[in-house]
């Protein structure tokens, strides 16, 4: 096994019992892999996210849209990062009510 899948089998299995939203971002930065507690925190299963790339930019407060794309767009730019933090507070709003119409 190469490091890199070692790194992303490690990366899944800390993710799988996070409370965070955490993403792991593949070459072309599609998502290869997102925790299960986006569920908890957007009210979107995971595979919404994977099969629908701009899901993320949909759910995120108007107010707050600029501010989180560029912060997230510039880490992801940042070959030396190995994650984007972003507060998913952001999402919260509109997820909320997404969950409550269901």
């Amino acid at each position: 096994m190469d490091e890199k899948n070692n790194q992303f089998d490690v990366f899944k299995t800390v993710a799988e019992f996070s409370s965070d939203w955490l993403m792991w971002l593949g070459d072309n930065n599609s998502i290869k892999y997102i925790s299960p507690a986006v569920e908890t925190i957007t009210g979107y299963e995971p595979q919404e996210f994977i099969k629908n790339a701009n899901l993320f930019k949909k759910i995120i407060h108007p107010e707050d849209k600029e501010h989180i794309l560029y912060k997230f767009e510039n880490e992801i730019k940042n070959p030396n990062s190995c994650s984007a933090q972003l507060s998913a507070v952001t999402a919260i709003l509109q997820a909320r009510s997404r969950r409550n119409q269901r």
